[in-house]
Parts: C-alpha cells; structure tokens; sequence
C-alpha cells in the first residue's frame, strides 16, 4: 500500500509539475477552463521547487517540535488538501497569470514536502531488500503510468486525475498509526553529528544538480514528446531499471548496504548523462533509452540511501529526508537552469544564459545552445556526479561514527553504575547505623536467658 502511494506520488509529480502545459492543457473550448499561459511552465516548476525546498528543510531542522504535527491525521489531511487545491487551481484557468501559478506551485510544493517525509518515514522502515525493489518498482511504475496519462488521456481529464492523486496518497496514511520517528542524536553528541552532516549535505546538494538537469531532459522534453517510438523507449528504460536493482541486489549477496548499491547503479547513471549529449543525433532513441535508465536509477538510488541512511540513524527519517532531499530540491533548481540554458529551451535557463553573455560580450549564447551545449552539458554533469559520489557518507563512515559514539556512551554508563552502586551501598550503612543504637546510648533488656537469673532451689 505504502508503494502504490509512493507510485501516485511519482504520477501526480509529473503530471502536475513537470508535464503541466500538456496536462492541463486546451484551447480555452471548455470555459472555464483555460491553459497555462506562455512562459508559465518554468515559474510553476521553480516555485514548486523552491516551495517543497523550504518544507523539508524546515520540518528537518526543526524535527523536535514537528513530530507532534507527524504523529496525528493533521499533516496528511493539509498534505491531501493543499495539493487537491492547488492541482484544481491549475486545471480550473488560474494558470493564465503569475500570480495564480505562484499560489499553486506553492501549495503543491507545501503538499510534495510533507508526503515525501511521510513516505520516507514509512520506506526507513523496511529492509534493505524490500526497500530497494520497493523503491526501484514505483519510481519506473510512476514514470511509466505518467508517460500513458499524460500523453494518451485527453484534457480536461487528465487535469481532474491529476487533482485526484493527493487523495489516493492520503488514503494509504490514514488509518496508519504514525509511530514516533528516531533521534539522530541517540547515542551521538554534536561533534558526531557535524562530522557525518557536513558530508551528507554536500553530497546532497551535488546530487540535486544532477537530478535537475536529467529531470529537464527526461521529464520536460521525453515525456510529453507525442511520439509513440519515444514513449516505448521510456517504458522500456523503466523495466530495464527495475531488472539493474533486481541483479544489484542479487550481486551484494550478504552485503545488504548502500556502498554495494552505488557501485552498481552509479556506472549506468554515467552512461545515461553521456547519452544527452546525442539526443539530437541518429542515435536518438537510443540515447533516449539510456539517458531516462539513469535518470530512473539515480532517482531510485538516492530514495533508498535516504531511507537505508535513515534506519542506519536510528530511524530519524524526518531528519536526514528534510535535510537531505530539501537540499536536493534546492540544488535542483541550478540543474534546471544549467539544462534550460545549454540545452536551449526557453525559460529562466535561456535568460540567464543570454544575460552572462551579455555582460561577458562573448559568443552568442544561440550558438553555443545548438553547438557544444550538450555536450558540455553532459561534461559538467559527469564531473558534479563523481565529485557527489566520492564525498557521499559511506555505510562503514556511519557505523564507525556510531561505533565510537556507542563505546563513550557505554563507558560513561558503566561510569554511572559504578557511582550508582557505591552510593546504594554509602546509603545502605547510613540506614543500618540509623537502626543500630550507638554503644553510648543505654540498652533496652533484651529478653534472653542471661537477664533472667534462675533462683536456687533449697537442698533437701
């Protein structure tokens, strides 16, 4: 059930965020319903960004005080509620000005934050077995029932199923009862835990780079591409992921960690950029193939170290997928602008291409668009995944880090008995002195054979 929700929330992130111009798209025939208007797309994903961003981060900073908000129907009842609104508010013509996309993104942002927690805190659960296949089946499961929703059922119904998806979602929490998440903080002090943080948030926030920028090349431009050639290729990418997890976890045998999975999946993610630089060419489709395959496997490989890394931390889901995806949602933001940009596509990319080569007085940001830009494009994505994967906490990292937590931890209680017992015993000859009379005090006649003489009987 938790799968199957993780699947909507796929779905619902592509049709309603990511593939919204076809979405909801139509030519104002059925009032009152009205398409995006032009240029809107890029502002709906940004602030949508930005908006899920600022969620987890806040509730991951601020864990302690939000678990009140986790543990009760509250937080899936805004969650369902703010993205049913802010779908509806697209589907029913407010996408035609600014001031209507922002409002919307922002609910749908404030809708994904709270969901992807929640999701989190369910997949920290699971065995690392189980949350891998879980993981690797919904995000190709949702990317694939996205590729058929979006481009195969006509508006405005598709809008209308987009806006139903928060409820599905929230049906599977909501007869849930939501157990109290970990502290990362058990057994560790802050030293520890700024040791491991700093590294997983630079990590993160690479990762998030890269994330962006396939997820421009996939989601924004594959998907909705119409072209039925296209479309099986991206569901046949899909498969092949769910198979490349399948055989990632058939090969760590016994070693049922994320360093085994890295090492498996991180290769065909390279492979993946590197297609993008040839999406134009003859080898279109093939290129296309392996570039979704890496986007579908990173995006799955960063879920399972969320939630793999979140059991590790003694289950503080909340923590370490409100630090660690809201970092990735930021840093995503630069993925699209850097795609948008080389890879010519309107929107604040292109701009702020033209704008530094404005200033720069340099080649024409056109030329460079349709020269070298996916190249270069790939190039930089390439450099900022190696980097991200050498500075990523490593499983034997964190253990080590609680390992040495846990042994000052247990010295310092045995330190505690110890004092513990000697205090039980100071007290024990307190009390016993207490109950004893002191030799100065006079004695009560103790009733013993000494204090009664027998008096002599009379000779006979």
């Amino acid at each position: 059930m938790l799968g199957m929700s993780f699947t909507l929330y796929q779905v619902w992130l592509y049709m309603a965020v990511f593939s919204a111009a076809e979405t909801f798209r139509n030519d104002g025939e059925l009032a009152p319903f009205a398409p995006l208007a032009e240029g809107s797309h890029a502002a709906l994903v940004y602030v949508f960004l930005a908006a899920s961003a600022a969620t987890l981060l806040t509730f991951g900073l601020l864990r302690a005080k939000t678990l009140p908000f986790f543990e009760s129907r509250k937080s899936v009842a805004i969650a369902g509620a703010l993205g049913v609104a802010g779908t509806l508010m697209l589907q029913l013509g407010a996408g035609d000005n600014v001031a209507g996309v922002a409002c919307a993104a922002t609910c749908m942002g404030i809708c994904a934050g709270i969901f992807v927690l929640l999701l989190g805190n369910a997949f920290a659960r699971f065995e690392f077995a189980t949350c891998v296949l879980d993981s690797a089946v919904s995000v190709a499961l949702g990317f694939i029932c996205a590729v058929a929703f979006v481009n195969w059922i006509p508006a405005p119904a598709s809008g209308f199923i987009a806006a139903l998806m928060p409820v599905f979602m929230a049906a599977a929490f909501w007869k849930k009862q939501h157990a109290e998440p970990g502290s990362p903080e058990a057994g560790i002090d802050s030293a520890y835990l700024l040791a491991y943080l700093r590294q997983f948030a630079t990590s993160m926030a690479l990762f998030g780079i890269v994330v962006g920028a396939l997820r421009v090349v996939c989601a924004d431009r594959m998907l909705s591409s119409g072209e039925i050639a296209t479309e099986l290729v991206l569901g046949g990418s899909c498969i092949a992921g769910v198979l490349l997890f399948v055989v990632a976890i058939a090969a760590s045998k016994r070693e049922t960690l994320w360093d085994s999975l890295f090492r498996t999946v991180t290769p065909v993610v390279f492979l993946g950029i590197a297609c993008t630089a040839v999406l134009t060419g003859s080898m279109q489709l093939g290129a296309a193939f392996f570039a979704a395959l890496g986007f579908v496997s990173l995006a799955a490989l960063l879920w399972v170290f969320l939630a793999s890394l979140a059991r590790s931390l003694n289950g503080a889901a909340i923590f370490v997928f409100g630090i660690g995806y809201g970092l990735m949602q930021a840093t995503s933001m630069v993925g699209c602008i850097l795609a948008n940009a080389l890879l010519g596509a309107d929107g604040m990319g292109a701009a702020v291409l033209e704008a530094v080569f404005a200033a720069q007085g340099t080649t024409p940001a056109d030329s460079l668009q349709t020269a070298g830009g996916p190249a270069l494009l790939a190039l930089t994505l390439c450099a900022v995944l190696a980097f991200a994967n050498a500075v990523s906490p490593r499983y034997r990292e964190i253990r080590g880090i609680f390992s040495s937590a846990l042994s000052k931890m247990l010295l310092a209680n045995e330190a505690v008995a110890g004092d513990e017992g000697a205090s039980v015993e100071d007290a024990s000859r307190e009390a016993a002195a207490d109950v004893e009379p002191s030799q100065d005090e006079p004695q009560a006649a103790k009733p013993t054979e000494e204090a009664v003489e027998p008096v002599p009987l009379a000779a006979e």
